[in-house]
């Protein structure tokens, strides 16, 4: 099997039908007489794993989906929070999640957010300065990292917080390695 990693690679794949046509040439022979659109597949996402479990979420209109997968405990408490989790990063709230944890934002948005919240302060002592920025970006982070966002159905509680009881519950650890976020129209 070919390692299909892209949208790109995924359209130059053999359709399984044995004519010889890619499933790029499906797609358009399929969608233009039928429905006279122009689809292209834009996002690609598969998971597998031989350490943890993978969840998947597909909104009731069937426009937008996540795929999320975590490393470790691998039982049923863990699929039900998979799937809380793929549900959450779905609804994209409070935004859509830019990485699992810190260490996956990138630099340069780090670095972005610093500038940001260094505006405004001159004047003030260094080490209050450090305290404010400091904050503000922890903030502007707190949104945009999955696991320290708070739960779509319970903002009482944060993402880290369920993984942590599902472990509990699993008798073991449950880490949140990746996910995707796929909606129809988005690249």
């Amino acid at each position: 099997e070919e390692s299909v990693t892209t949208p790109a690679d995924l359209n130059m794949q053999k359709y399984p039908d044995g004519s010889g046509r890619t499933v790029d040439e499906v797609i358009k022979e399929l969608a233009g007489s039928s429905i006279k659109e122009n689809l292209a597949v834009t996002g690609l996402a598969r998971y597998q794993t031989s350490t943890g479990m993978v969840g998947s979420y597909v909104h009731h209109n069937g426009k937008v989906g996540a795929l999320v997968e975590a490393d470790g405990a691998n039982n049923d408490a863990v699929k039900v929070l998979l799937g809380e989790v793929a549900m959450h990063i779905a609804a994209g709230v409070p935004q859509v999640p830019i990485a699992t944890d810190r260490s996956g934002v990138p630099r340069d948005i780090i670095e972005r957010e610093r500038e940001a919240a260094s505006h405004g302060l001159e004047g003030k002592p260094e080490q209050i300065k450090e305290k404010i920025i400091t904050g503000k970006v922890d903030k502007a982070l707190s949104e945009i990292v999955l696991t320290e966002q708070p739960f779509v159905k319970d903002e009482k509680l944060k993402i880290k917080d369920l993984v942590a009881q599902a472990g509990k519950a699993a008798g073991g650890t449950v880490t949140l390695k990746r996910f995707a976020r796929l909606k129809v129209g988005e690249a």
